[in-house]
């Protein structure tokens, strides 16, 4: 009956039934908040994909890696006009290269074969050239600086023009400097000036083919106008410690009509540069 079963004879017979002690109500259990989720950090595999191309020279379909759109912020500009990214260095994917037969060249030049380019480029290249397929996510700067060579070598038995193998050279340097900026970030500083001389090449033959283009082909040339190759120039001569001409063109420049101020400040800040440079071999 219970001790309580009592109560109704006091008319309280809707109490005899409740328990003495009161029960916490119990609150519905809160949902634990969940953190906000973090942007996921990019890595380098993460910026590039497998595109398939056709090779104009033997027919295959390959697969070479590319820079996905979008995914890059550029953090610099250096004074020859190398871009800098974070996260990823693109220059590492800008040649392609066939793992059939060995055509190299970069994007916007790898389709412009002939029929005597595509001989020559079968007879030189394809019938005597070994090579590995790279494997893994992303290119190491080794395999990316050895497809700059092979596009060379390509460009030069196809007979393209200065610019192009200029063009092929100046981008070779840049990454040839990315693996430079890599390694002493990696506490290889000795590595990494072993390969400066390899840089100064590239830089050394890009001066020459631009400054060849300069004074045969029309504009653009490599996309570049007038007023931007003539800087470029002007500081790849400074680099070739060609004072003089690096001088003269820097000149030309601040007294032209050009509507570029960014290049107009970069070319004063190189005309300082080289005359800080003049001084300096001047009192030594």
């Amino acid at each position: 009956m219970g001790i309580l079963s009592g109560l109704s004879a006091f008319g309280l017979k809707n109490l005899q039934d409740k328990s003495i002690y009161e029960e916490e109500e119990k609150q519905p259990e809160k949902k634990q908040e969940e953190e906000p989720k973090k942007p996921k950090i990019l890595t380098e595999a993460d910026m590039v994909y497998d595109k398939t191309f056709e090779c104009p020279v033997c027919g295959t379909h390959f697969k070479s890696k590319v820079l996905k759109t979008g995914k890059t912020r550029l953090v610099g500009t250096d004074i020859d006009l190398r871009n800098r990214y974070d996260v990823i260095d693109p220059y590492k994917y800008e040649v392609l290269m066939c793992t059939k037969c060995g055509y190299a060249a970069m994007p916007k030049y790898f389709s412009k074969v002939t029929s005597s380019q595509r001989k020559a480029i079968m007879d030189q290249i394809s019938r005597v050239i070994t090579f590995s397929v790279p494997e893994g996510e992303v290119y190491d700067y080794e395999e990316a600086i050895s497809r700059y060579t092979l596009a060379l070598a390509c460009s030069m038995v196809k007979k393209d023009k200065d610019s192009t193998k200029g063009f092929i050279c100046l981008n070779g340097a840049w990454t040839v400097r990315g693996y430079r900026e890599y390694l002493t970030a990696n506490g290889e500083a000795e590595k990494a000036q072993e390969l400066y001389q390899d840089e100064l090449e590239f830089l050394g033959e890009a001066y020459k083919g631009f400054l060849e283009a300069r004074s045969k082909e029309d504009y653009p040339i490599c996309g570049m106008d007038r007023y931007t190759i003539d800087y470029l120039v002007a500081v790849l001569a400074y680099y070739a410690k060609d004072y003089e001409t690096a001088a003269k063109i820097v000149a030309g420049l601040l007294n032209s009509n050009m509507q570029n101020d960014n290049l107009k400040e970069r070319s004063r800040e190189l005309k300082d540069l080289i005359l800080t440079t003049l001084k300096e071999k001047k009192e030594k």
